[in-house]
């Protein structure tokens, strides 16, 4: 899920792009560097460090060129600096889309979900071993109430940061990027950030193996997330 709240952090960032060659020389290096070490990232930690490195790649690239707001005027939209910079950002925006079924997988696995690869990719999802459904009722006799209570209560979380990622997409999507109101609406993902630490916390606190109707739910819910980043 990180790799979705990090999509929109960098979407902000870019809005620096047009402050000088040297910045945009600096831009580049950065998406492409990271692009190129995203694609081999084989954990979740992998991830969250390329995530870090990134992001404090960009906020240095950005205090270094304070008047960026006074160059991007002069500089133009289709400019070739622009251009290449747009290229590096959509290459990496494409490796992380390319990379958000390994994300759900990660996730699901995190909170202990079973058959994650098979309820991810739709392959013997209709299937339930005996094993598997033996270990799923011996799981619900053992949970307790309050490890239920927290597994709903992460899936509120889960739920209400998708419902919020497409509003947002959706008011982006026939916008014009780097108009007055393209950017007065990309100031709405600091809000989006607060509700995914939130959903991290429920995470953490979820304890326990999903039953069938908190496992379907999740699936629903991440259908509407892929939906929303297409």
């Amino acid at each position: 899920m990180k790799k979705i709240s990090v999509f929109l952090a960098f979407m902000l960032t870019f809005l620096f792009s047009a402050c000088s060659s040297s910045m945009f020389d600096k831009l580049v290096e950065a998406y492409e560097s990271s692009t190129k070490e995203l694609a081999s990232a084989s954990s979740n930690d992998d991830c969250d460090r390329i995530h870090d490195e990134l992001m404090e790649k960009l906020y240095k690239i950005s205090q270094d060129y304070p008047d960026w707001e006074e160059i991007i005027q002069k500089e133009g939209e289709d400019s070739e600096n622009v251009k290449k910079v747009t290229t590096a950002y959509k290459a990496w925006n494409n490796t992380l889309e390319s990379a958000t079924t390994d994300n759900h997988y990660m996730f699901m696995t995190y909170c202990n979900i079973p058959n994650a690869i098979e309820q991810i990719t739709g392959k013997g999802a209709s299937k339930k071993t005996e094993e598997t459904k033996e270990s799923e009722d011996t799981s619900n006799d053992l949970s307790s109430s309050s490890s239920d209570t927290n597994i709903d209560e992460m899936l509120d979380s889960y739920e209400e940061y998708v419902n919020k990622l497409s509003d947002f997409y959706a008011k982006l999507k026939d916008m014009e990027p780097g108009s007055e109101e393209y950017m007065s609406t990309l100031g709405e993902a600091q809000e989006l950030e607060g509700s995914y630490q939130d959903l991290l916390e429920k995470c953490k606190d979820a304890k326990g193996n999903f039953t069938s109707e908190q496992l379907q739910r999740y699936v629903e819910i991440t259908k509407k997330l892929t939906e929303a980043m297409k």
